[in-house]
C-alpha cells in the first residue's frame, strides 16, 4: 500500500483500521487455540469414558 499518497488523516485512518485487524487477527487466533484445546480435552475424556466401558468385557 502507497502510504506516502495519503493525506495525514488518511494515514491516521489507514493505520488505525490496520492495528484493528491485527488485534481481530490476533483475538481470532487466540480464540481458536482455545476452541482446540477445549475440544482435545473433550475428546480425551469420551475416549478415556469408552475405554472404562470396555474395560469390563
Amino acid at each position: 500500500m502507497m502510504m506516502d499518497k495519503l493525506t495525514p488523516e488518511q494515514r491516521t485512518q489507514a493505520i488505525a483500521i490496520q492495528q484493528k485487524m491485527m488485534q481481530m487477527d490476533m483475538e481470532y487466533q487466540d480464540t481458536m487455540a482455545q476452541m482446540e484445546m477445549k475440544h482435545a480435552h473433550e475428546m480425551m475424556q469420551m475416549q478415556s469414558q469408552l475405554l472404562d466401558i470396555f474395560k469390563g468385557h
